[in-house]
């Protein structure tokens, strides 16, 4: 880790917009030997029809940098925690994806005093990740990701006129799924431009804040339409526009290229 404290340091300038965007997620890697550390027989969701879905691989969760360099995003590897699973572990030292992704932002936390941003997939992306974090940095963290398709969304509480018993309501009714809610904007979507996947495109969103019980907040919801598919992106930081959403999150791409990189 001192090592790579001493790489980001040499970054001239890691931040954009202000802040640090950083890329996480998890990957596997396949291996033949019998004795190298940290295999086990992990599950592969990306397996293809003609390979194991349990290869004997190392299981990793990487941290890294999302930065616009030369015209286009790329991604730099900063920090990366093995997983082993709880039956090649200890009960009282095992470790999920999630306390390893909490335990690596923390660490680089303390290399820069600058907001951070977490951009990852809807598997980190919910409470799990953001309340402990925001427990410890406050509102200097926030995360982006994409929502599930069945994940419930809920109105702000509405402020009661007489004062009643006990705390007050921290949701509103329930609008209903992301599914559902995505169908219901598709017609009130308007054109955004945004630097998506290498260049300037044109898209459809359609953006609206609403109260979210995974991340226990509000969160800024953007809807983004291409033919009959949609896509759902929540972010916990509600000053970021449409077109930052749209452009920070396709840029968490990198993070699949680099571990084909790495692998290769």
């Amino acid at each position: 880790e001192s090592i790579w404290h001493t790489v980001f340091k040499l970054i001239p300038s890691p931040l954009t917009d202000g802040r640090l965007i950083l890329a996480l997620d998890d990957s596997t890697t396949p291996k033949s030997g019998k004795e190298i550390f940290g295999c086990e027989h992990f599950y592969d969701h990306a397996a293809k029809h003609n390979q194991s879905r349990y290869p004997w691989s190392q299981c990793y969760v990487q941290l890294g940098l999302l930065k616009f360099i030369h015209t286009r995003w790329a991604f730099l590897p900063l920090l990366v925690r093995f997983y082993h699973s709880s039956q090649k572990v200890a009960a009282d030292c095992f470790n999920s994806k999630i306390a390893l992704a909490c335990q690596m932002i923390l660490k680089l936390s303390t290399w820069s005093k600058a907001p951070i941003l977490v951009v990852s997939d809807s598997w980190f992306g919910n409470g799990k990740l953001y309340n402990p974090l925001k427990d410890e940095l406050g509102d200097r963290v926030h995360v982006l990701s994409m929502l599930r398709k069945n994940s419930a969304l809920y109105n702000f509480p509405d402020k009661p006129n007489n004062k009643k018993r006990g705390r007050p309501a921290k949701y509103g009714a329930q609008v209903g799924s992301v599914r559902s809610l995505a169908n219901e904007y598709k017609d009130k979507a308007q054109k955004v431009t945004s630097f998506v996947y290498g260049k300037k495109r044109e898209m459809l969103a359609y953006e609206v804040t609403l109260m979210s019980k995974a991340f226990k907040c509000a969160i800024k919801v953007v809807f983004t339409y291409y033919k009959k598919h949609f896509v759902a992106l929540a972010t916990t930081e509600l000053t970021l526009t449409v077109s930052q959403i749209l452009e920070y999150y396709s840029a968490r791409w990198k993070i699949e290229s680099g571990f084909k990189e790495l692998k290769h």
